[in-house]
């Protein structure tokens, strides 16, 4: 059983990905890896971006990880947090939980976003993992947004408060190939 931990890599990508990202999206996380294969990882990714990418990929292999990230994003005066767990060597089901917490003031918007993930994953004879993923969304903004207030925060309802799933499944075909069938909510 190996253990890995890893965050500043991970993090200064995050970190160059989230200058780009519009607030609408911040809350859908990938790291470099992800971003470098195009989504071809959707396929094949048996570690803890499958908690994000497809949770079938938990099953792929025998592994344990943990992993951690921060960034810091000075065009929003934003702060991200969070980590994973993956484990997929002690019980027959693999498992991931992941948090991350978002947190941005650009304008005096206030704003906090939180993604917490539960998935489980099984193998089935070599051919075929399925997967599944809980997760709870929830975002808020306490302050006016870039326009001025708006009916977004004057209720004083999160803007986000959610709990959907993603299934997945893996077809493997010889050594070398997969096939990746995700369907997010």
């Amino acid at each position: 059983m190996g253990a890995r931990v890893s965050g500043i890599g991970g993090a200064v990508a995050l970190g160059f990905v989230l200058l780009w990202a519009s607030p609408s999206s911040a809350l859908e996380i990938e790291d470099a890896r992800p971003l470098g294969f195009g989504g071809a990882l959707r396929a094949n990714c048996p570690s803890n971006s499958a908690l994000y990418l497809n949770p079938a990929g938990l099953a792929l292999g025998r592994i344990y990880h943990v992993e951690t990230l921060y960034s810091f994003v000075p065009t929003a005066n934003g702060h991200l947090a969070g980590g994973s767990v993956v484990d997929s060597v002690t019980a027959p089901v693999a498992a991931g939980l992941s948090f991350v917490y978002f947190a941005w003031d650009p304008e005096g918007e206030n704003r906090s976003e939180y993604d917490v993930r539960l998935s489980f994953a099984y193998y089935l004879a070599s051919i075929v993992s399925f997967g599944l993923t809980v997760k709870y969304m929830y975002a808020d903004q306490d302050g006016p947004g870039p326009l001025g207030p708006s009916l977004l925060n004057a209720t004083g309802d999160p803007l986000l408060n959610t709990v959907s799933v993603d299934v997945g499944m893996i077809f493997t075909i010889g050594r070398m190939f997969n096939i990746g069938v995700v369907g997010y909510n």
